[in-house]
Parts: C-alpha cells; sequence; structure tokens
C-alpha cells in the first residue's frame, strides 16, 4: 500500500485510471457531470485551485483511490472527498493515514469544521472510521443513474 500525491495532469495514467471510475463507478458521481466532457471541466476547475490537495492510494494493482480536501476557507472550514474502488485498499493504514492528513490540513489552514457528502452507505462506514459524524441526510439529494438516493452529510468540527 502506497499513499502519493495525486499527479493531476489531464492526460496520465492515474487520471485515465480516476475518470474511468468516477464514469463507471457505482455512485462515484452523480448523473448531473456523469459524461467525459464535464466531467473533466469539474476535475480541471478542482486540479486549478492551488490550496486543493488530492492524494492517491495504490495498491499492486495499480491506483485504487483518492483522497483530498477542496474548497478550502482558510480559518474555518473544507470539504474531504474520497473515491475508494479497491476494498483492498481500505485498511487501518490507509485509515490512520487519512486521519494523519486531515489533521495536517487543520492545522495548516486553521480549519474549524471539515465536512464530507456520500450517497453510499459503505463509504458512511469509511468516513465514519476517519473521525466523521453525521450531520444530516437528504432525501433524494443525489441522483445516479436515473434513480435519486440520499445524500449523507458528515462533519468534524474540532480535533480528530
Amino acid at each position: 500500500m502506497k499513499i502519493d500525491p495525486l499527479d493531476k495532469s489531464l492526460t496520465g495514467e492515474q487520471m485515465k485510471k480516476f475518470t474511468y471510475y468516477l464514469l463507471n463507478g457505482a455512485y462515484a458521481c452523480p448523473d448531473v457531470i456523469r459524461d467525459y466532457t464535464p466531467l473533466v471541466k469539474v476535475i480541471k476547475r478542482l486540479f486549478d485551485e492551488k490550496d486543493n490537495v488530492f492524494m492517491a492510494v495504490s495498491t499492486d494493482h495499480g491506483l485504487s483511490g483518492v483522497f483530498g480536501i477542496i474548497n478550502i476557507v482558510k480559518n474555518h472550514n473544507a470539504q474531504f472527498v474520497s473515491w475508494f474502488w479497491d476494498k483492498d485498499s481500505i485498511t487501518p493504514g490507509v485509515i490512520k493515514n487519512i486521519r494523519n492528513f486531515l489533521t495536517y490540513c487543520k492545522d495548516i489552514y486553521s480549519l474549524k469544521r471539515l465536512t464530507a457528502e456520500t450517497s453510499c452507505e459503505k463509504h458512511e462506514r469509511i468516513l465514519s472510521m476517519v473521525g466523521f459524524k453525521i450531520e444530516g441526510r437528504f432525501r433524494h439529494g443525489y441522483k445516479w443513474h436515473g434513480e435519486f438516493r440520499n445524500l449523507i452529510r458528515m462533519r468534524i468540527i474540532g480535533e480528530l
């Protein structure tokens, strides 16, 4: 298991695998951007923001997950995002590294609050292991493959 900064080059191997997962993975991105052109525009916008930080989780099979912090408002809050498409990439070591990453980001940017959103119960459990608590559920807050799903908003306030 290896965790390194994500290669943000839009033509790189990591980005090819990441965009493939976002387009084809269960609940990876909502229908509204589930086409190559709008997805690349969103990714480019996220990567162009200098403070946004993304990390890549790699196993023997290659890239198996991405996590990061976006929408940073220094001295206030930020949003944690993550995608894991290989069940072997979620280990106690990865959970610990995510916690360390979030602690580091909270210290660097003086964050008081971190939020995360998911429509997937498995992802909710991962976020809980990291230290997030459920803040609310939004009925029909996420549309995937034409079906509405509940969106779960989670948060960390204070220390991890």
